[in-house]
């Protein structure tokens, strides 16, 4: 799952000269720019595995979150504007997904920010070779 995240950030940050940081990233709000992008896992559903003669296969649907995270006194049409020049590319380069959402901007108090969340998902087979599972 880390992979698939960080494949997701990149695709973001080729998008967008905004920072990237992931949900579970410890670093303080405060100490961030003025702009901000947060990647997460929304949900994860994985399917009953299945061997093939190489593999053990697993499939798999997430969905993630990226929340645009702008100052608080950002007038709702520049936010708006933002996440669907920048945020919106980086999401549909990341990867075939099936479906993308996005929401209403929200102000949070608690941050001082003013947010848009959008969410995407994205379904496919996870792969791991026998010789892996061999040895461990």
């Amino acid at each position: 799952m880390e992979e698939i995240l960080t494949q997701l950030r990149a695709a973001l940050m080729a998008h967008t000269a905004l920072p990237v940081y992931f949900s579970y990233d410890p670093s303080p709000f405060d100490q961030r720019k003025t702009q901000f992008l947060v990647l997460g896992v929304e949900s994860m559903e994985m399917q009953p595995s299945f061997l093939t003669d190489t593999h053990l296969c697993r499939g798999f649907s997430m969905r993630f979150r990226v929340s645009h995270c702008m100052p608080a006194e950002t007038d709702m049409a520049a936010v708006y504007t933002a996440f669907h020049s920048e945020v919106l590319e980086g999401m549909l380069a990341g990867a075939e997904m099936q479906e993308i959402r996005s929401g209403t901007p929200a102000e949070i108090r608690q941050l001082r920010r003013m947010v848009l969340h959008g969410t995407f998902s994205l379904s496919g087979v996870l792969k791991t070779t026998r010789e892996e599972i061999s040895a461990q």
